[in-house]
């Protein structure tokens, strides 16, 4: 049942003037008082349940809410849209915000603790933003945490970020919630840090712009738990000192495209840990420094699919399918794959690696090309292919240099 104090204090205060004219004054000043001991109970008590419309959410936040810490938040409202500016440091207490499923929550505040819980926790499933020149920055927590069913999270500008370990930037734990990253930075910087975590059912992480980046150790910058999650980066970096994005949940999909960039510099920069999970890059960049571009240890169906983009490793092989189901494949019909080896698909260390079980095909307009980079060779001449081998047999690669800068030429129909 939800209890508005506002309008519960009007009708308490409508009761008592209705009423005043059959009492005496000492009455009425004994109901009046009441009535102000009435609200000062409700004041005190946490806003979180009755907050849920904008009116009730701007009054919580500008009246009810303690944030313990030093400065001021400040809410506005215009229809269904509540905008927060202000600055505080030092937050002691979560603001826990029931939105309405029509409210919008605009972020345009700094606001900062070393609070061992969340800073912000969203509960219901309205839309919360945060935008640009904001920031919310917990370094004992998470700093924002969503545990409401069909909750909407967008990232605009701004940063929000964790300096906690085993926390996150964003956590979202509902079912079907929806985060979306077009600007600003998300950050978490120590050790098993995330930039997002998800913890739901079918939660769909759009990517267009900004930075997702963690700096700790055995950090990830997307870390997916729940099952039928969507991962889509199609702008924008996600970088991570570990794993770029490791996914754990079952029947999971990250699609890379356009300019999206997915790195890491100590483990994988797409890392699936359990079966029947979907890899598309259909564009971008995939890139690990010191382990595979792209990999399944979890057995089950898994399925990659390349058609364009560029997918490297300065590892010894840069795909690499652990899947053991009869439905596992991976598939390159285009985009340059890159990688350190002498082999391109046979031994257990080649380029592409996939299990027995599972299907292999390298076509169309594809270009697989392997560096044998350990033979040791200092110099090469423009035009030539030495230690270089290349998949399929209509995919040429050839060493150059344009300018100043050298590298491989490489060419397979239009791509």
């Amino acid at each position: 049942m939800k209890t508005k104090s506002r309008k519960l204090l009007s009708t308490l205060i409508q009761h008592s003037a209705l009423t005043t004219h059959h009492w005496s004054a000492k009455q009425t000043v004994s109901t009046l008082l009441a009535v102000v001991m009435v609200f000062g109970l409700f004041a005190a008590m946490p806003m979180t349940a009755s907050a849920t419309d904008a009116d009730n959410i701007t009054f919580q936040i500008n009246h009810t809410f303690s944030h313990g810490g030093e400065g001021t938040l400040s809410a506005t409202h215009s229809g269904n849209t509540v905008t927060v500016t202000g600055t505080v440091t030092g937050v002691t207490n979560t603001l826990t915000l029931n939105i309405d499923s029509n409210v919008t929550v605009i972020w345009k505040a700094n606001y900062s603790g070393n609070l061992g819980g969340a800073l912000i926790e969203l509960t219901g499933s309205g839309k919360f933003e945060a935008a640009a020149g904001s920031s919310i920055e917990n370094g004992g927590g998470d700093a924002i945490f969503s545990s409401g069913a069909n909750s909407k999270i967008a990232i605009s500008g701004g940063t929000v970020s964790s300096a906690a370990k085993v926390r996150s930037a964003i956590f979202t734990g509902g079912n079907n919630s929806e985060i979306t990253v077009s600007s600003g930075t998300l950050s978490a910087s120590a050790e098993k840090g995330y930039a997002i975590c998800i913890g739901g059912t079918g939660t769909k992480i759009t990517v267009t712009g900004g930075t997702l980046s963690t700096t700790g150790l055995n950090g990830h910058a997307i870390w997916n738990v729940g099952p039928s999650t969507t991962v889509t980066v199609s702008g924008g970096t996600v970088k991570s000192a570990y794993n770029g994005i490791k996914t754990e949940g079952a029947n999971s999909n990250i699609t890379v495209s356009g300019s999206g960039t997915v790195s890491s510099t100590g483990s994988s920069a797409i890392y699936a840990y359990n079966g029947n999970s979907t890899v598309n890059v259909n564009g971008g960049n995939v890139s690990a420094a010191l382990s595979y571009a792209i990999y399944n240890s979890g057995g089950g169906n898994f399925i990659v699919n390349i058609n364009g983009g560029t997918v490297s490793s300065a590892y010894h092989t840069t795909i690499r399918d652990g899947g053991t189901g009869i439905g596992s494949s991976t598939t390159v019909n285009g985009g340059f794959v890159f990688g350190f080896n002498t082999t391109i698909t046979e031994g257990d260390d080649c380029l592409v690696f996939v299990r027995p079980a599972a299907t292999l095909t390298i076509g169309g307009t594809a270009v697989v090309c392997a560096w044998d980079k350990a033979s040791g060779t200092l110099t090469y001449t423009a035009g030539t292919s030495d230690d270089l081998t290349v998949s399929p047999s209509a995919a040429t690669a050839t060493w150059g240099i344009s300018g100043s800068q050298a590298g491989i030429n490489y060419a397979n129909g239009s791509n």
